[in-house]
């Protein structure tokens, strides 16, 4: 299966800085309970494990929650005030989004057979 093949010109880094800001998220979202955190946790392990086996289902894991946190945060500019925290915490979203979508699982050369 394509989606759980370990990718190795992944670039693994990528995946140790999101794994940071899940845990900044997380020390957030302490304060109201582990039933209110579990997300967090279930991606911090998803990061450690794309640290070691790096796959694409592993990437859209971590990818689409950084990305909708993105786009949530983003579209709730009209409703708070532009402010630094505000700024702060799009920043903690859309830098990962970013950085997860530059260093992507590229798909592996395939040799075509000559003609």
């Amino acid at each position: 299966m394509e989606l759980l093949q370990l990718r190795r010109g992944a670039s693994r880094w990528v995946y140790i800085g999101s794994g940071a800001v899940v845990l900044f998220l997380l020390s957030f979202g302490l304060e109201h309970g582990l039933s209110e955190v579990w997300l967090f946790v279930v991606l911090l392990g998803v990061c450690t494990v794309q640290t070691v086996y790096p796959t694409l289902l592993g990437w859209m894991l971590i990818f689409i929650p950084f990305a909708g946190y993105t786009l949530l945060i983003a579209s709730s500019l009209g409703s708070t005030p532009l402010d630094n925290e505000y700024l702060m915490f799009l920043a903690v979203g859309a830098v990962p989004t970013c950085l997860l979508l530059l260093c992507r699982p590229k798909r592996r050369d395939v040799t075509k057979p000559s003609r």
